[in-house]
């Protein structure tokens, strides 16, 4: 967590398998943006509280109900419920950045 408060964006990952599984640790000032991908991803989430805003917001904590699927090319965008969040993130890869991560016109 200390980390990702000193980040510049406020964020720091643990890459697990390369182009496919990371944790993520977000502090509630980070903003990821608005964006998409042409692959599935799924979020599991580890320590504290994620909202997943998918058209509305899907709010998941650790312990309730930690894990929601993002569906291909499905607008989306991860934030820390609380002061941070703590989460694994899964990709239908193999992942790359500038092929795979298409941010919404107002994010860029």
């Amino acid at each position: 967590m200390e980390e990702a408060y000193a980040a510049q964006n406020k964020r720091s990952r643990i890459i697990l398998v390369p182009g496919f599984d990371m944790v993520i640790c977000l502090h509630r000032e980070s903003r990821v943006g608005m964006h998409r991908h042409p692959q599935y991803e799924a979020y599991h989430v580890m320590v504290g509280g994620l909202l997943v805003d998918i058209a509305g917001s899907v709010e998941l904590h650790h312990g309730d109900n930690p894990i929601v699927t993002i569906p291909a090319m499905t607008w989306h965008e991860p934030r820390a419920a609380k002061e941070f969040v703590i989460y694994r993130e899964f990709y239908c890869g193999p992942f790359d950045k500038e092929r795979d991560v298409i941010y919404a016109p107002e994010e860029k």
